[in-house]
């Protein structure tokens, strides 16, 4: 029995019992009741309503047709006919007949009797038109017919009108009884029935609470378990729910976010290999494309006898593959990141002297933040080849870093040819969904604002302004902790 109202289906069972049957007991209690009351009312008003018929009309038609009969010496046989009236016998048979269905219905005292006797006064009155018919038919005496009508007819319908009376009079005194009787039970059973519905009420509504209070707790434990894992919280857990259908797909909730939770972390591993090989695969081809162009450099200032130059350049190329290498970190300081940019700057200083120059800003304090590595260079060489180098005259590339409250903002502002409104709107597209197409040449800004999301979340990474014409800028947002959690990616 436990088991069964541990379900969901059993305590819903449960309370519609709980309502059902008390209210059917009290319906059928007050129909049953009703209809009692109702059926002897019913066959009361029934009775006064056939014999009232009778009571009004018998003695005026009976008298009136045998007078005429004597009067106008009608035989018994012809009275419909000339007197377009009904037979006196048919009158008597019909009222008979009705006295007969009343002697099971009637309920006042005595009324049963009463009709034993009007039924005799019936049969007598039958013999007493006969015996007037016979004088009409044989002697056509009118004073001897005159006198049987007046001392028999009259006399005999005076007595079937007063009995008729004296039912329906005892028939209403017994519908005043029950008239009576109902209101008495009316008077208990309206404080009975009130109390017992104020009671049900009260009963069934402690059960509903606790029945509701077993399915909406667990629900609500639910939903509120719901929104954590929607939030990413996959190590929330639904309680112990006694084993209804509810606790079933709680059971069901909590493998559901064990599974989820165990997909997302293979996810993250599969993105943070598969990010880790796209790192190296663009940096075996970002290498040695920029390391032939540079040693190209090299030896053309080696032929020309710069040997300042030569060593200045090598210099610079070592820092950069230093930084590039950096032991195999993903995440090195800033000051690591800004002297990688300044060595590529250098280095690219001396094939586009003519038409760029740079300069950098990073303040002392925020030198030992962490970032993630190769953030900054993608996008100085994005400044380089597709804006300065499409000037063709002088540009500058500037590059600044501000603290702002909890972020950390770096600006790469380049005053070369800037972006169409085409052209942005395809960078903002590649920005959004992390493509980095057609860019095989360099990490590309959809590959840097992807590295940004994964490791600092949906709060931080690239945002631009450009004007065409004037020139673009990139900012790039990361968390001002010196030492921070970055999100495995």
């Amino acid at each position: 029995m436990k088991k069964y109202l541990r379900s969901l289906s059993g305590k819903l069972t449960v309370f519609t019992i709980t309502i059902m049957v008390p209210f059917i007991f009290l319906v059928m209690s007050l129909l049953y009741f009703i209809n009692d009351y109702s059926g002897t009312y019913n066959r009361i008003v029934k009775n006064v309503t056939a014999l009232n018929v009778y009571n009004m009309n018998f003695k005026k038609n009976m008298d009136s047709t045998l007078y005429q009969m004597i009067a106008r010496s009608i035989p018994l046989s012809q009275v419909e006919a000339k007197l377009e009236v009904p037979h006196p016998y048919v009158e008597i048979d019909e009222m008979e007949r009705v006295l007969l269905e009343l002697v099971d219905t009637s309920t006042g005292e005595g009324n049963v009797r009463r009709i034993s006797k009007i039924m005799k006064n019936l049969a007598n009155l039958e013999k007493r038109i006969d015996e007037i018919n016979m004088l009409v038919v044989e002697t056509g005496n009118y004073d001897e017919s005159m006198f049987k009508l007046n001392t028999n007819i009259y006399i005999l319908s005076d007595i079937i009108q007063e009995k008729i009376q004296e039912y329906i009079y005892y028939e209403i005194i017994q519908l005043e009884e029950v008239r009576l009787n109902l209101k008495r039970q009316l008077d208990i059973a309206i404080p009975v029935i009130s109390a017992s519905v104020l009671l049900i009420t009260i009963v069934t509504g402690m059960i509903s609470i606790l029945i509701t209070k077993s399915l909406t707790v667990p629900i609500r434990e639910l939903c509120l378990s719901t929104e954590l894992v929607a939030k990413g919280n996959f190590e929330i857990r639904t309680g112990d729910m006694k084993g209804n259908e509810i606790a079933v797909l709680g059971d069901s909730f909590n493998r559901m976010v064990v599974q989820i939770g165990e997909l997302i972390l293979g996810i993250k591993e599969e993105q943070k290999q598969k990010r880790n090989m796209e790192l190296k695969l663009l940096q075996s081809q970002i290498n040695p494309h920029f390391l032939y162009n540079t040693l190209d450099n090299i030896m053309w200032l080696a032929e020309d006898g710069k040997t300042t130059d030569v060593i200045s350049m090598v210099t610079s190329l070592s820092d950069f593959f230093r930084t590039t290498l950096s032991e195999g970190r993903d995440r090195i300081t800033l000051e690591e990141e800004i002297n990688h940019v300044r060595s590529y700057l250098e280095i690219q200083q001396f094939r586009y002297r003519d038409i760029m120059r740079f300069s950098i800003s990073l303040p002392e304090e925020l030198k030992p933040i962490e970032i993630v590595k190769m953030t900054l260079q993608p996008l100085v060489e994005n400044a380089l080849y597709h804006g300065l180098k499409y000037k063709r005259n002088l540009g500058s590339i500037q590059i600044n870093v501000v603290l702002l409250e909890d972020k950390i903002r770096i600006a790469i502002e380049d005053d070369g040819i800037g972006m169409t409104e085409e052209k942005q709107k395809e960078v903002r597209e590649r920005l959004s969904s992390f493509e980095s197409k057609n860019e095989s040449k360099s990490f590309g800004l959809g590959n840097v604002q992807e590295r940004m999301v994964l490791n600092y979340g949906l709060d931080y990474g690239l945002e631009f302004k450009s004007d065409y014409g004037v020139g673009t800028t990139f900012y790039v947002t990361i968390p001002a902790s010196a030492k921070q959690d970055l999100q495995e990616g």
